[in-house]
């Protein structure tokens, strides 16, 4: 493979997409029955309950990265905007791509001149540093439909016309500063200038009949792309900001003069608008890519990363054979993955992750009952520098002999809408702390 590659995010389960956004669910075995065991005691036990308890925590882990699959990113509570450059894992980008409301329909105008165009969008959080950006909007020249799905590799055209003015393309977000627009004083928000053409051609249309219901402006105006440009962003640079579209301060608005003074008409971005983000990962150079040419550097060091990124998939090899103690009952089962992190990084690890049985065909299964985290973790621990999960649930179902021992896949939450990473230590790892897998049991 190229060393200057770009990994495109096609991976693909078995060809299933995986829908991953604010909530994941942990996996575990089926539940049928081979050997006269029980499910009882599986949840994690008190301390003192597991002192009667044998253990085992030799187990080997095999651990390597592969690239994610596509997932679904339209009408989701945010959308994520901006690019960055992490040292291990490079620059990754995202474009937010909107349709607009029409507040007021109208069939008339009183048009006398177009001040000013302005694009306003509501902050919710940012990954990464506040960095200077040079932020581009262009108008989109195909139709798109909220009741399509859209993924975080999909893309739509758009005329190539740059609409943000210019000089007033480079904006430092500022989260923590209200905004004043006209009279008005709204919470922090990003304000781009936009080009008063644009204006003129809705405005101009509004005789023709394309303002006068939402499904005639949707037809003559299909929406726009917001994305960066960012070409010269160095290792350790860059951030994304988080956008909330269905913010009453997130809007398009034309302010105009008519013959009775100054007037504005507002273009807001509801819940009805189709709205999707578009995510890109290149890795050229970087010590994620050689993980993905070289599985075995895994051993060492493994990946995840939200927004379609990359995954972590581990094997524990011979938990399976404890079945050959006799009959067991599994009291917990401790998987503890330490991460390489440094609290001054700016790019910190996902507040959760997850991990997804891996089925003989491929597939990444999860079920409901492991969402809650008081029981099975999954939660990142700073002090620790760790995640830890009880899976005891499928050590039971491996013992038991229900399903097959072919290992899981480790991924981070919301990353459908927000940035993040983690860098797994492997059992070759150069640094103290190593994964470990640790079962306790009891033999009746």
């Amino acid at each position: 493979m190229s060393p200057n590659r770009k990994f495109k995010l096609n991976y693909s389960h078995k060809g299933k997409r995986v829908f991953r956004s604010a909530i994941f669910l942990f996996i575990l075995g089926v539940s049928s029955c081979k050997k006269e065991t029980t499910d009882v005691g599986l949840n994690i036990q008190p301390e003192d309950d597991l002192f009667n308890s044998s253990v085992i925590d030799t187990f080997a882990i095999e651990s390597y990265t592969v690239l994610e699959d596509s997932i679904r990113t339209d009408e989701l509570s945010n959308t994520v905007l901006g690019s960055y450059v992490d040292p291990v894992f490079g620059k990754t980008t995202s474009s937010v791509y909107t349709q607009l409301g029409l507040s007021t329909p109208t069939s008339t105008v009183d048009l006398v001149t177009i001040d000013s165009v302005k694009l306003q969008l509501r902050y919710a959080g940012y990954y990464g540093k506040l960095d200077a950006q040079n932020f581009s909007v262009q108008r989109i020249t195909e139709k798109f439909f909220k009741d399509s799905p859209y993924y975080s590799n999909s893309t739509l055209t758009t005329n190539g016309v740059e609409l943000v003015v210019p000089g007033f393309e480079t904006i430092t977000p500022n989260l923590t500063d209200d905004v004043v627009v006209g009279t008005d004083t709204i919470e922090p928000t990003m304000i781009l200038n936009l080009q008063t053409s644009v204006g003129n051609d809705i405005l101009g249309a509004i005789p023709g009949g394309s303002l006068a219901s939402q499904t005639a402006f949707d037809d003559f105006f299909y929406g726009l792309r917001i994305a960066v440009n960012n070409p010269g962003q160095m290792p350790g640079q860059g951030g994304l900001v988080y956008l909330d579209l269905l913010a009453a301060q997130t809007k398009m608005i034309i302010y105009y003069t008519s013959s009775t003074g100054a007037q504005q008409m507002a273009f807001p971005v509801g819940a009805n608008q189709a709205r999707f983000s578009s995510f890109t990962h290149d890795y050229t150079g970087t010590q994620v890519e050689a993980a993905l040419n070289t599985p075995a550097l895994g051993q060492e060091f493994f990946y995840a990363q939200t927004m379609a990124g990359v995954e972590g998939v581990i094997k524990i090899k011979g938990v399976d054979y404890i079945k050959n103690i006799g009959n067991v009952m599994i009291n917990k089962a401790e998987l503890v993955l330490p991460v390489q992190y440094f609290t001054t990084n700016a790019y910190a690890p996902t507040g959760n992750a997850f991990v997804f049985y891996k089925t003989p065909e491929g597939e990444s299964v999860t079920s409901d009952h492991l969402a809650n985290f008081a029981t099975y973790g999954g939660i990142y621990d700073d002090i620790k520098k760790a995640y830890v999960f009880n899976i005891g649930k499928h050590v039971q179902s491996l013992v038991k002999g229900d399903i097959e021992n072919l290992g899981f896949v480790v991924n981070t939450s919301a990353s459908s809408v927000a940035g993040g990473r983690i860098i797994f230590n492997g059992q070759e790892t150069p640094n103290r702390e190593k994964p470990y897998l640790k079962v306790y049991y009891t033999k009746y």
